[in-house]
């Protein structure tokens, strides 16, 4: 299972901040074939009662994988659910990589000399918005 956002900007980013060890992080932005990516449910209250009904197992999981509490829908969340290990990408797929304001030196240094053709930009704060240059 892989999570990524249909949103780019400003809460996006920010958000990102607690699962990126404050702005220490990366974010690859990745394009995905038509099709592949799952747009997550997001609800309140129980909703195993309804899941425990349904007998074709990979929609059950789908189900519960793409399903999270309403107090995460500002994210607009996709998944990447796959009956095997790995799921391959096409050649290109990956568009830029983001790197946290608070990145360390070393690691950028280790990210950019490995990025080859791909976009490298640093996320900073300018006029009080996040941004990624």
């Amino acid at each position: 299972e892989a999570g990524q956002s249909r949103r780019y900007r400003g809460l996006i980013l920010h958000r990102r901040s607690h699962y990126a060890s404050d702005y220490q992080g990366v974010v690859i932005e990745i394009e995905f074939p038509t099709g592949v990516l799952k747009n997550v449910d997001y609800a309140s209250g129980n909703r195993i009662q309804r899941w425990a009904h349904d007998s074709d197992l990979y929609k059950l999981a789908c189900d519960i994988l793409t399903t999270k509490h309403s107090d995460w829908e500002c994210e607009q969340e996709l998944r990447l659910l796959s009956r095997t290990t790995f799921h391959p990408l096409p050649l290109g797929s990956i568009k830029s990589v983001i790197l946290g304001s608070r990145i360390l030196p070393s690691f950028e240094d280790e990210i950019r000399a490995v990025a080859g053709d791909v976009p490298v930009r640093r996320l900073g704060v300018r006029s009080g918005e996040l941004k990624a240059d």
